[in-house]
């Protein structure tokens, strides 16, 4: 029902939009949440917003959402979901923006904890011909290494060396079907160096990453990859060419940081 109903603003301005109450915020739906968000965290989130005479200037609803970094919200729409919990629906009056936000609370998602090691490669890391260098942090059970042209099911993370997270399938979610081919230099190599099962962290230099390509990470950036299914591990089906991860997720290698993860 309350996604219907957050639907059903994108036609009809609230009634209440030019009169707000005393503290600038109101509760429209109850939450059946428990946890408020903090700073340190994200929240999975649908929106929308309205200037005062009723124009949607922005939206993220049903089936869309976004996922948005707590500290990275203004001031207003932060303090609003820090009060708030899962399932909640709140309207934010932002007097200095002259603008009205409603906005439903998705999900809380503590943000992935950054590795102690992103700074630079440690000692111990294996070092490749290219300049990457990785660690295994689990053995895979796979035997076979994905190769050209494969498609793998996996999940990962990706810091700058500074210890900032730009981009990561946890925070969506649901691990990513992704081709080993098509991304960046040091993603297509990372890969093909891991099995089925098998978790590892990555430490790709700027040649590797995205070659300061405008409005992406510079420099060295860091991905844990964990690796569960490769595609030419499963066997074709009977009369049919070819393979098929059973959980078909689209999507491309890792991409550039956005402010809102949008699927």
């Amino acid at each position: 029902m309350l996604t219907l109903f957050i639907a059903a603003l994108t036609l009809a301005r609230p009634s209440d939009l030019l009169t707000p109450p005393r503290d600038n915020t109101r509760v429209v739906v109850r939450g059946t949440g428990t946890v408020h968000p903090t700073d340190n965290d994200l929240v999975k989130v649908r929106y929308v917003v309205w200037d005062q005479e009723g124009k949607i200037l922005d939206q993220a609803i049903d089936p869309r959402w976004s996922i948005v970094e707590v500290k990275a919200m203004t001031p207003a729409w932060r303090a609003d979901i820090m009060k708030m919990v899962a399932g909640e629906h709140r309207r934010t009056w932002v007097a200095e923006d002259k603008v009205v936000m409603d906005t439903e609370l998705l999900t809380v998602i503590p943000r992935p904890a950054t590795p102690a090691d992103v700074a630079a490669p440690p000692a111990d890391a294996v070092r490749t011909s290219s300049g990457l260098a990785y660690k295994i942090l689990r053995p895979g059970k796979g035997v076979a290494h994905p190769k050209h042209g494969d498609r793998v099911l996996v999940h990962y993370t990706g810091w700058t060396t500074d210890g900032m997270m730009f981009d990561s399938s946890y925070v969506r979610g649901d691990a990513m079907q992704l081709p080993v081919d098509g991304g960046i230099l040091g993603w297509t190599e990372a890969v093909q160096l891991m099995t089925s099962g098998s978790k590892a962290r990555f430490w790709m230099p700027e040649k590797l990453a995205y070659a300061g390509m405008e409005g992406k990470p510079k420099g060295m950036i860091v991905f844990d990859i964990e690796v569960f299914t490769v595609s030419s591990e499963i066997p074709p089906k009977r009369g049919k060419g070819g393979y098929s991860i059973t959980r078909p997720t689209p999507g491309l290698p890792p991409g550039p940081p956005i402010p809102g993860v949008k699927p």
